[in-house]
């Protein structure tokens, strides 16, 4: 038996008119009508989806995680033109991103998917990828 909860249903028009594949999309916890969404880069409303403006377009994004240790930090990863394994943070919900590469890594990687969680203190970003799971691990 399947149970579904609908507490509340609201409308959020995304990219009228468009073709393009949206691969993740995340809400900002403190501000319900702030939404950033990852496909050949990261755009970002806050009005609720009435308007967009592109956030990051460096790299095509496919996965957002909330950091476990601050939901108010934001990670993205997904394809760069080099394909590196890398990850971006935004502090401010996608106003300013900071990239972390890592240069010595696999290459023609694709990271599809993400999770932060805390292990022994510090906190870790796992990344499910094309070519198996990597992990970095975030020093005090």
């Amino acid at each position: 038996m399947f149970l579904f909860y609908c507490l509340q249903t609201e409308e959020l028009t995304v990219l009228k008119n468009t073709e393009d594949t949206i691969h993740d999309l995340l809400i900002n916890p403190n501000s319900s009508d702030q939404v950033i969404i990852g496909l050949g880069g990261i755009l970002k409303t806050t009005d609720n989806g009435e308007s967009w403006e592109a956030a990051f377009n460096e790299a095509a994004i496919y996965t957002f995680a909330h950091s476990a240790r601050n939901p108010e930090i934001v990670y993205a990863s997904g394809v760069n033109a080099r394909g590196q394994l890398f990850f971006i943070a935004s502090g401010d919900f996608g106003d300013t991103w900071q990239t972390v590469e890592f240069e010595s890594g696999p290459t023609q990687i694709r990271v599809n998917d993400m999770v932060s969680v805390l292990e022994n203190g510090n906190e870790v970003l796992y990344f499910g990828t094309n070519k198996g799971v990597y992990s970095y691990t975030f020093e005090d």
